[in-house]
């Protein structure tokens, strides 16, 4: 499961209220990926739930 920051999901989180720089959000994902570099499953798991939070599946 392959994801990329890109713009819309910065447009998402306005949507939610939340005003969050993207450099700081994907360095937040990269810090995520690093924790779990030997955990491929895990890391999947938390870019599918970032998935499902930019395309308003799940609620907040």
């Amino acid at each position: 499961s392959s994801w990329t920051f890109d713009f819309s999901f910065t447009e998402s989180l306005k949507r939610y209220g939340r005003n969050i720089d993207p450099v700081v959000a994907l360095s937040y994902v990269r810090e995520i990926n690093k924790t779990f570099v030997d955990q491929v499953e895990k890391y999947e798991m938390f870019l599918d739930v970032m998935k499902d939070l930019t395309a308003r599946r799940l609620a907040t």
